[in-house]
């Protein structure tokens, strides 16, 4: 059981797929708290690797840790 309740394939694709689309969009914007992001983001990853990892074709698993990766190096960038 994850932060989302109990998840399926069709529901890890959708938490995923929207909310990195939206950590996407919130990273740009340097106004909104990187703690926040940084939260969102590791909600995220756990879901990825954790739940993730047994349900996820390994398409789908590279699709997100690429998208995943993106958004931790703009993370990164707002810290310095």
């Amino acid at each position: 059981m994850s932060y989302w309740g109990k998840v399926d394939k069709k529901s890890i694709v959708h938490i995923l797929d929207s909310g990195l689309g939206f950590l996407k969009d919130e990273v740009k914007d340097p106004s909104r708290s990187p703690k926040i992001n940084k939260d969102e983001f590791y909600k995220l990853e756990s879901l990825l690797y954790g739940e993730g990892s047994e349900l996820l074709s390994p398409t789908n698993k590279v699709k997100f840790e690429k998208r995943l990766n993106t958004i931790r190096k703009n993370l990164h960038k707002f810290e310095n």
